[in-house]
């Protein structure tokens, strides 16, 4: 079995010539998934769901037992049925708050300049990410 290196094969060649010239010719798009803002301290959407729950069952807004069964959903799931309850109980859970990027993180200073060197691509970008890091 011999190794092969991305760059001698020629379909990657071809991908990479692709994506060259999409930017060159402001074509490119790129989209930007929530690993990236993880990086910098922000949620999972998985952490931010846990966390909303977290702040619910504390006001006692919901109970218990409710969390629970709330916590073995999809995270968007979860994150909407959290904002219907935020709005119809009037709860002031700070979404902003709870999404930006910890600073306690150790990973936060040392990929402080990953959205500059992002920024240096030619290209749009797209992404679901709930944080405004990219913004």
């Amino acid at each position: 079995m011999t190794n092969k290196i991305i760059g001698d094969d020629e379909r990657y060649k071809l991908a990479l010539n692709a994506i060259t010239e999409a930017a060159v010719s402001d074509n490119l798009i790129v989209f930007i998934g929530s690993g990236v803002s993880q990086l910098r301290g922000a949620p999972s959407w998985k952490d931010l769901a846990n966390k909303y729950i977290k702040y619910l069952l504390i006001n006692n807004n919901i109970s218990y037992s409710y969390s629970k069964e709330l916590e073995k959903d999809n995270p968007r799931k979860i994150l909407t049925i959290c904002k219907d309850l935020d709005e119809k109980n009037k709860i002031e859970f700070n979404l902003k708050k709870a999404i930006e990027g910890n600073k306690d993180d150790k990973d936060f200073f040392k990929y402080k300049d990953i959205y500059e060197f992002i920024y240096k691509i030619k290209a749009t970008f797209i992404t679901t990410n709930f944080d405004s890091l990219l913004d």
